[in-house]
């Protein structure tokens, strides 16, 4: 099997097609006729998870975030010493981002069920990148939160209290900035998302709607078990980055 049996495979599941204009998707680096048997699945590329790719003998790297393209592949910056770490070890690179989003079982469906959402979900937002649906019965926020953090596996979560229950739930992963208007639109109470901009958590008071602020990182690296198990039903060995994680630390209660 060649890097790009393996990308030709994700672009039927999760089509390239459905990446937003400009986005970077697919094989960013690597000969797309290499032989791969092992794939390292991690949110995002970085020296940590290539050394890791590296001493298990994996061929390919498979992440959500795409790397940034500096003007120079140089020790100069943070990602041009990211990219020759990639290419000294010989590994491909395929990064699967916002077609991700939108994919049917892609980022926002994880975190919608991880959320509890259990039955039909419905896209909303730009290019369909979030999720939306109820819950089986109200529930109080507070309470609700709660178990999203332990679901999510959260160090915190930032909350707005607009007043109500949650039942009609909107979720999108990563930055939320872009779809929270079309949630409070679509009639959410709710919208959970891992990061959003502060004009918009002021304006979540005039929309009446509940805010739920995971973080990035823990929005979106739910997904990285659903690739690796992917590629393990094309035939591939492959697992979730183990030394991949949020680098931020929580202080104070």
């Amino acid at each position: 099997m060649t890097v790009l049996d393996c990308l030709k495979y994700l672009d039927r599941l999760m089509p390239l097609s459905l990446a937003m204009e400009e986005d970077r998707v697919g094989l960013l680096a690597g000969r797309g006729s290499a032989e791969v048997t092992r794939a390292l699945v991690a949110l995002d590329l970085t020296r940590e998870v290539i050394e890791e790719a590296s001493q298990w003998g994996a061929q390919l790297i498979v992440t959500h975030h795409p790397v940034f393209l500096p003007d120079q592949i140089t020790e100069a910056s943070s990602e041009g010493r990211v990219l020759l770490a990639l290419l000294e070890c010989g590994i491909a690179h395929i990064a699967m981002h916002t077609n991700l989003d939108a994919a049917p079982g892609g980022v926002s469906e994880q975190l919608a069920r991880r959320a509890g959402l259990a039955g039909e979900l419905t896209p909303f937002g730009e290019a369909d990148a979030g999720r939306s649906g109820k819950l089986e019965f109200p529930t109080d926020l507070k309470e609700y939160s709660l178990q999203v953090k332990t679901a999510l596996g959260c160090p915190y979560i930032t909350m707005y209290d607009a007043g109500k229950p949650v039942r009609m739930l909107a979720v999108c992963g990563g930055s939320g900035n872009s779809l929270f208007e079309d949630a409070a639109a679509a009639g959410c109470d709710t919208f959970l998302t891992g990061e959003l901009k502060y004009p918009l958590q002021l304006a979540a008071a005039e929309y009446g709607v509940n805010l739920l602020i995971c973080g990035h990182f823990e929005s979106e690296n739910i997904v990285c078990p659903y690739l690796a198990g992917l590629l393990t039903e094309l035939g591939l060995e492959a697992r979730v980055s183990s030394g991949h994680s949020n680098k931020l630390q929580v202080i104070g209660g």
